[in-house]
């Protein structure tokens, strides 16, 4: 089991992490970036690093109003020493244009996944890196209606969900 002390650390880390999401829910950038010790955002679906506040302040600004219809979850926390992942829900409505998609108010679900790194014992963000399943909200917001592929006996069944 983790010593006291460990357990603090992971409280006050889920607590940041929560901070974090809800200002980022709020579309609030300042309060985004104070949760931050370093700023620095690595979005893998959209292939975006940004390093250093008045870029991460610029990247958050241009999300925001590309998306000003979701809200965030975290739903469980895994930790590590120099990181917390965090498993992530998304909804919203395609009201702002997503890679090239013109809004046209179509919702979206979307599950991804959200590493916070950390200097080890310490619990101020040094950076977030997201990964999301983009195939499926392009999918969503273009109005595909197939359904998730599920695997069953090592095939892939469309289609068909667990």
């Amino acid at each position: 089991m983790s010593s006291a002390a460990d357990r603090d650390l992971r409280a006050r880390r889920e607590a940041i992490i929560r901070r974090h999401i809800e200002a980022e829910n709020r579309f609030d950038v300042d309060a985004t970036l104070a949760t931050m010790r370093e700023h620095r955002y690595d979005v893998v679906p959209y292939a975006v690093k940004v390093e250093g506040r008045d870029a991460v302040r610029e990247f958050l600004a241009a999300h925001f109003a590309s998306l000003p219809a979701i809200v965030t979850t975290a739903d469980r926390f895994y930790h590590a020493d120099d990181a917390v992942i965090v498993e992530t829900h998304v909804e919203g409505r395609h009201e702002g244009e997503i890679e090239g998609i013109p809004a046209n108010g179509r919702p979206f679900t979307i599950d991804g996944v959200g590493i916070f790194s950390f200097a080890p014992g310490d619990d101020r963000i040094l950076g977030e890196k997201v990964v999301s399943d983009m195939l499926s909200l392009v999918r969503q917001i273009q109005g595909d209606a197939r359904t998730p592929v599920a695997l069953a006996g090592g095939a892939h069944k469309k289609g068909r969900t667990s």
